[in-house]
């Protein structure tokens, strides 16, 4: 009984630090910021969408950037709702 306790006390205190160490590494926005990310993967490219006037977005190879603007946002117009 006395080793249960041991290894459940153990356990405890090995777990977050297992935890901590396999969390991914942030996804980190373009240097100029960008509001309310929407970030997808397809194929090797991250593509982050935001809000903001049609949807300006940005491309990186890696989740942790760098990050280069789109040339166009994602929206080619607005409508009139969205003044």
């Amino acid at each position: 009984m006395r080793k249960l306790r041991y290894a459940a006390m153990i356990a405890v205190i090995v777990a977050p630090a297992q935890a901590a160490a396999a969390a991914p590494p942030p996804v980190f926005a373009p240097a100029n910021g960008i509001a309310d990310p929407g970030v997808v993967r397809t194929g090797g490219d991250f593509y982050a969408f935001s809000t903001g006037t049609r949807a300006p977005g940005s491309r990186g190879d890696e989740a942790a950037g760098p990050w280069r603007d789109l040339r166009d946002p994602a929206l080619s117009s607005t409508g009139p709702w969205a003044g």
